[in-house]
């Protein structure tokens, strides 16, 4: 437990596992097993005091647990994981984990009074995941192999009991023992039962094969799941904003702070770039319980309702340079330019860089941008264009030659 609280935030659900066996064990052998309780809650309480983030980490935790599990939304908006599935997307997204749920709690059943320890576990614990996934998609990688567990632990205790149930009410005759034949309704179930496992085989891996490639019935019906491969290509690629980073590390002084305006963007500024500090980022809810006027104004300002930002931003965040996704925050941007105080010093198809000037000056028209120098993509595509010209005039002058000769 020690090491999965360092290693692992939610390390408060190996307690609820251990708590959960002990109700277990206590329903059955009516005594307290105070040692899975005990030792989980000594490592967990070990793991948070002794450790470099301590007591910093306490209530890290602490706000973490009180912003993530509060009955109703989030007051500031957090990564996609954090917030829940629907009905349909748990449907649609886990069908084999909810069919192996379903067979768990059919074939579970207690025995002369006790209840069958893993599968009970099992039932408790994966009922508990899938509750809170009603909260958190978070949850969602612990779901499936643990409901499918459940169903295989459950169908193995109760295939026990039949057996042991049998063996004790037959009666069989040395003939019987000794006859290897079969009678023709029991070749016909070893039949099925082949047929079903086969069959259930083959569904599996269509799935999986659905899972991985996905699946597009718009033109019959309105109906797409895109699969893991789509969802993989569809990811930002691993070097997005790598130029503008080396730029920002060739030409803005070490140590200045840079307005970056998203704050999910700021794991991969911080990797490319670690000489600049920036605003926020990692999750919103710092900034926010830090100060949350502070974070308010992040909003408005990159959402272009404050049309002179750039001295805003100056005075109340320390920043002489912002960062931005080409895409997005067009509003600010155009504010920012409009109203003289900034420049662009940096631009291409991910990224652009604005610097905040000592005093306010003419916005750029078009014709500045016209004369404007170009930048590294510009640059890049000019050359393209060169090459492929004179690879044009070197086949023209080529086929001249020929038709002279």
């Amino acid at each position: 437990m020690f090491v999965f609280v360092w290693t692992y935030s939610l390390f408060p659900m190996l307690f609820i596992a251990a708590f959960i066996w002990t109700l277990i064990v206590a329903w059955n052998e009516r005594r307290f097993e105070w040692r899975p309780v005990a030792y989980t809650f000594g490592g967990m309480v070990l793991g948070n005091v002794i450790n470099p983030y301590f007591p910093q980490n306490i209530w890290l935790f602490v706000e973490h647990f009180l912003e993530k599990f509060k009955v109703g939304d989030f007051a500031v908006a957090v990564g996609g994981e954090w917030y829940p599935y629907s009905g349909v997307e748990l449907l649609l997204n886990f069908p084999v984990a909810f069919t192996a749920m379903l067979i768990g709690y059919i074939l579970f059943a207690p025995r002369s009074g006790k209840l069958p320890e893993k599968s009970t576990f099992l039932l408790m614990f994966v009922t508990v995941l899938l509750v809170s996934q009603f909260r958190s998609k978070r949850f969602a990688e612990y779901f499936p192999p643990f409901a499918i567990l459940f169903a295989a632990i459950s169908w193995r205790d109760f295939l026990i009991s039949n057996i042991q149930s049998q063996g004790d009410s037959e009666i069989r005759t040395e003939a019987q023992i000794d006859s290897n034949k079969k009678s023709k309704s029991q070749k016909t179930y070893e039949i099925i039962k082949e047929i079903g496992v086969w069959t259930l085989g083959v569904i599996l891996v269509l799935w999986m094969f659905y899972n991985i490639a996905g699946i597009n019935l718009t033109r019959w019906f309105n109906f797409k799941e895109d699969g893991l491969i789509s969802n993989i290509q569809s990811n930002e690629p691993n070097d997005k904003y790598r130029r503008a980073m080396t730029w920002a590390n060739e030409n803005i002084p070490e140590g200045e702070r840079i307005f970056n305006c998203n704050w999910d963007d700021f794991p991969k500024l911080f990797f490319l770039d670690t000489k600049h500090n920036y605003v926020y980022g990692l999750d919103p809810n710092y900034l926010y319980t830090k100060n949350p006027e502070i974070y308010k104004l992040i909003g408005e300002i990159t959402s272009g309702k404050v049309e002179d930002p750039a001295p805003v931003i100056r005075e109340k965040f320390g920043a002489n340079f912002v960062m931005s996704d080409a895409k997005e925050n067009e509003d600010f941007i155009k504010n920012c330019l409009e109203s003289g105080w900034c420049e662009m010093v940096y631009e291409d198809d991910e990224a652009r860089i604005l610097k905040i000037r000592d005093q306010k000056g003419e916005p750029p028209n078009d014709e500045d941008e016209t004369n404007a120098p170009e930048t590294t993509e510009e640059n890049k595509q000019s050359d393209e264009e060169e090459n492929q010209a004179s690879q044009a005039n070197i086949n023209q002058t080529t086929e001249d030659k020929n038709e002279e000769n």
